[in-house]
């Protein structure tokens, strides 16, 4: 009998056993299934983006300047630029052009020598107009129009853009080719609003958006590729992006052996490691973040960005500070007040929450800036690169324990006052009252949750001394 249930019980411990084989088989299946359907679907939208039709702008041809040079002072176009691809639906042109004794008034665009349309010029244009301080009329010397595909769609095409003098005599600035083809690699750069649809739609549609409201190319725009180390990397200003932005020029256009002070000197001008449509949706791509505690960040840019020499320069960050800055009166008290009362759409992205910076539910590493020293290595690892460590600390704003009485009602003037005969400005625990730690925590408060849920520590008792 004893052997009988000896049997059954081992028979029955098999079975068991071999169910839970099965059940860990189900999900390895499961996943195996989910990871398949989501390459059929990215292959689906890679063969779907590849079958829209685009102008490829061939070549662009400028006028020689001794053509032009007896009646003109100079001239320009910023887009179309030769090797762009535009979708068929529109093409945008910008330029400028200024008249060497009187302004241009109109420019005449024609399609295969016949005259399409006539263009005025009227656009501002602030940087010509610095140029050429001496000229009244170069304030308004910009043109701007757009062309439809209807009137310009063929295999090949030739634009030209004339400029109409005073003897109603023409005079041609630019000849432009166009080329109608489809994209031949996912790595191609195009201009297109429906393959940026198409892949919005194709991102919500996965959840791999993490914002789903009307701001999702805010975030896009703070994303940075890196091909040939294949990341993306989500920048925020006041979150060390400077080092970052830095080390992705670095290893995207210098060789290793470049000093880092060479992709420096690039690092404001990251338009050309924007992500294409096709990167962003590029599963194998390593995309990092690193995020701050939220009542230090505010701190940070109140100090770096707001108590300057001039007493408060704040003509770049709205019409509020502008206000404050003819009395002189912004506090850090004023600072929080305004970030209460103002839509995040409307605030300046040095203080913006960081939670509308990402774009997708998970990255694959999120640093703290508060432990850069420990996180930086994990990076380095998993990237296989170099971060100069004196970076990192280059931009710190210098902090000390000061004999102050509520320093959070002090001027951004009296402040400056201290740090320049000191080096140093309160210790950020100094600026906080309770009303405004209780201002910030409701402001706030999807950074402090997701802070708190990635770094499992209160960014509030970090303010703590």
């Amino acid at each position: 009998m004893f052997s009988n249930q000896n049997t059954f019980e081992l028979n029955l411990s098999n079975l068991e056993n071999k169910i839970k084989a099965y059940e860990e088989e189900i999900v390895q299946l499961k996943q195996q299934l989910e990871q398949t359907q989501s390459q059929l679907e990215s292959w689906w939208l890679r063969c779907k983006i590849h079958r829209i039709p685009f102008m490829e702008i061939s070549q662009v041809k400028k006028a020689k300047r001794q053509d032009w040079q007896k009646s003109l002072l100079g001239f320009g176009l910023a887009t179309p630029k030769e090797g762009e691809l535009w979708d068929t639906e529109t093409l945008e042109f910008k330029g400028w052009i200024l008249g060497k004794d009187a302004p241009v008034d109109a420019l005449e665009v024609s399609f295969n020598h016949k005259p399409l349309c006539q263009v005025p010029v009227v656009q501002l244009r602030p940087h010509i107009a610095e140029k050429f301080k001496d000229i009244a009329y170069a304030d308004n010397c910009g043109f701007e129009f757009k062309l439809s595909s209807k009137q310009i769609l063929l295999d090949e095409s030739c634009l030209e853009i004339e400029v109409i003098l005073e003897n109603t005599q023409k005079l041609k600035i630019f000849e432009i080719h166009l080329k109608q083809r489809l994209t031949q690699s996912s790595s191609e750069n195009v201009k297109s609003q429906e393959i940026s649809l198409i892949v919005t739609n194709y991102l919500q549609k996965n959840s791999a958006l993490f914002l789903m409201n009307k701001d999702y190319k805010f975030a896009i725009n703070h994303h940075l590729c890196c091909e040939n180390k294949n990341f993306l990397y989500c920048f925020i200003p006041k979150n060390a992006c400077t080092t970052f932005k830095t080390v992705t020029a670095k290893y995207s256009f210098f060789s290793p052996e470049d000093e880092f002070e060479k992709a420096f000197k690039i690092h404001s001008n990251t338009n050309q490691l924007k992500p294409k449509v096709t990167e962003l949706i590029n599963e194998s791509y390593f995309k990092f973040i690193i995020v701050r505690n939220p009542f230090l960040r505010l701190i940070s840019a109140y100090s770096n960005k707001l108590i300057i020499k001039d007493g408060n320069n704040l003509e770049n960050f709205g019409q509020d500070f502008k206000i404050m800055n003819e009395s002189r009166l912004m506090t850090f008290q004023n600072f929080i007040q305004y970030m209460e009362k103002t839509p995040s759409q409307q605030l300046n992205v040095h203080w913006r929450p960081q939670i509308d910076f990402l774009l997708y539910d998970t990255y694959d590493m999120y640093l703290q800036f508060e432990n850069l020293k420990q996180d930086i290595p994990k990076l380095e690892k998993a990237l296989d690169i170099k971060i100069p460590k004196q970076n990192v600390a280059k931009h710190t704003t210098p902090y000390a324990y000061l004999d102050l009485d509520e320093p959070w009602k002090l001027h951004g003037e009296e402040l400056w006052q201290i740090r320049k005969s000191q080096n140093v400005v309160p210790l950020p625990y100094q600026m906080y009252n309770d009303e405004l730690i209780a201002k910030v925590r409701e402001r706030y408060k999807q950074d402090i949750e997701l802070y708190e849920n990635l770094f499992g520590v209160s960014p509030e008792a970090m303010l703590r001394p």
